[in-house]
């Protein structure tokens, strides 16, 4: 499935977002997990010279995520939306967007409150942005239409946030992608990189009794997150 133009405009977005990633890449190199490989894999298309090569390895991304929106890591979803959904349909459907955002987002911080460490999960949400990625990778256009939602329509922008949460709650069990994601962040994965790979066992996890609650708590941070006053 091509897509033209709209994947084209969606290269330049994701192309800008790489050269930042490579201008705050430090030395320690940290062993990569399944889904960080597949991202660099797609960066490094984006970034060549083979735009034939770029536009379809962004258009491979995109099928199968359409096919299956629990098929890659929240963090990858939230790249996608970011260089083409948002600035694709952002004008026209930022209500709709919201909610795929908010599902996702709910989903990525359930499973960094279960697997991350406090220092993965303030790289998540800082460094990578996590929450306001989508509307900030393709330019300026797309937090001013997620603003104008929330101030001109925030019953809207509301019910959109909760609808997420909703589908984040069906999903929860049943991902396809690895939910241990948030392990590549923080302390212990950096610690990883500086023994070059030898014992790296990953943060503890939450205690699964806890899990419920954890989802609970990533509900209300996503609520309270996409709030105008926030």
């Amino acid at each position: 499935m091509i897509r033209g133009f709209a994947v084209k405009a969606a290269l330049t977005a994701m192309l800008l977002m790489c050269a930042a990633a490579q201008a705050e890449t430090v030395a320690v190199q940290t062993p990569l997990q399944d889904w960080q490989q597949r991202r660099v894999a797609l960066f490094q298309a984006l970034n060549g010279k083979d735009k034939t090569k770029a536009t379809a390895a962004l258009d491979g991304a995109l099928t199968g995520f359409e096919k299956d929106p629990v098929s890659l890591t929240p963090m990858e979803a939230m790249d996608l939306y970011g260089v083409f959904y948002v600035p694709r349909e952002g004008a026209a459907n930022m209500q709709n967007l919201l909610k795929a955002v908010a599902m996702q987002a709910t989903l990525g911080w359930y499973d960094a409150l279960r697997f991350a460490d406090e220092s993965g999960r303030a790289e998540i949400e800082n460094n990578e942005g996590f929450f306001k990625r989508a509307f900030l990778m393709g330019g300026g256009d797309g937090i001013k239409q997620l603003m104008d939602l929330m101030e001109n329509h925030p019953a809207d922008a509301a019910k959109a946030v909760a609808d997420g949460i909703t589908l984040a709650r069906q999903f929860r069990d049943h991902v396809d992608y690895d939910e241990h994601w948030p392990t590549g962040y923080g302390l212990t994965a950096a610690q990883c990189g500086l023994n070059q790979g030898k014992a790296c066992p990953p943060p503890p996890a939450l205690p699964q009794a806890k899990w419920g609650a954890a989802f609970d708590q990533a509900a209300a941070f996503v609520t309270q997150y996409y709030r105008k006053n926030n």
